[in-house]
Order: C-alpha cells, then sequence, then structure tokens
C-alpha cells in the first residue's frame, strides 16, 4: 500500500531478483529517514530509498557482495541490520554507514530476523535442514554474539 491516494503508483526501475522486496525483506516505510514520505528496501546487493510522493529514488547504495535476504530497521536505536545470502551480516547506521559487520561461516541461508522490543539484541534464522538461531547482542553499535543454536558437527 503507498498511502491514502489511489493515483500514488510507485514504478521501481530495476529489480535484481529473489533478494528483493518481493521475497521476504519487505518494506520499511519511515522507519530509518526522518521524513515520512520515505522507505527504504532491499533490491538485489542494494538498498534504495523512495520518496512516494515525489514518486523518486533519493539513493542507492550497494551493501553486500550477495543478495540481501533479510532487512530489518532498529526502531529504538535509529539503526539497520542486513543480512545477505553469502553469510553477511551488517550493522548500518541510518545513512548506511557501516558499523560493524559479521561474516558467518556455516550458515549460508538466513531467511528471518527480528529485533527484541528494547532494540538490544538481534536474532536471525535459516531456513532448512542444518540450519542455524543466533542471537547478537548490540552493544556500542556493535554486534556480540550471545546465543546460537548450531547444526550437527557445526560446533
Amino acid at each position: 500500500m503507498l498511502g491514502a491516494n489511489t493515483q500514488s503508483i510507485l514504478k521501481p526501475i530495476q529489480n535484481y531478483g529473489i533478494g528483493s522486496a518481493r521475497y521476504c525483506s519487505g518494506f520499511d516505510a519511515g522507519l530509518i529517514s526522518k521524513n515520512k514520505h520515505c522507505f527504504d528496501m532491499p533490491s538485489g546487493m542494494f538498498v534504495v530509498r523512495w520518496d512516494i510522493n515525489k514518486k523518486t529514488q533519493i539513493f542507492k547504495k550497494q551493501l553486500h557482495n550477495s543478495l540481501i535476504g533479510c532487512h530489518i530497521i532498529n526502531k529504538s536505536h535509529t539503526m539497520c541490520l542486513t543480512v545477505a545470502f553469502g553469510g553477511g551480516l551488517s550493522l548500518w547506521d541510518t545513512n548506511y554507514n557501516l558499523l560493524d559487520t559479521v561474516q558467518l561461516s556455516y550458515c549460508m541461508d538466513i531467511r528471518c530476523a527480528a529485533w527484541r522490543r528494547d532494540g538490544a539484541q538481534v536474532c536471525i534464522a535459516g531456513v532448512g535442514y542444518g540450519s542455524a538461531v543466533l542471537c547478537y547482542d548490540v552493544m556500542n553499535s556493535k554486534l556480540k554474539l550471545s546465543w546460537r543454536t548450531c547444526p550437527p558437527g557445526k560446533l
């Protein structure tokens, strides 16, 4: 939904495949940008900020070297977490400047992520047999592994 005005139509100019918003990444409308008419969305390896009122792309930045499968905004701390299919887990500020990054060596199929209500912890999960659930505490804009389940033979 793009708003109450049915004349508001957003026409993406590029689509990068399964890591786009139509897959599992979702929209984070107006949460990281101070402009309430803007939203950020993953598109392939990039994040794109759109202005719905002007029907324009404000900026586009490559965040990963593989498709972004999760893009979630931490409302409490005004930061964003992205997880790429290649195993990259990254924490960004509101302008997508990198705060911290972790390379997951054994869990390459992360599809789900969620912030704890107070924004102090994020948990990510993969799909299928042999996947993992990982929880990271966020302290001073850094990710610290606090809890995990591991696939057999990966401890």
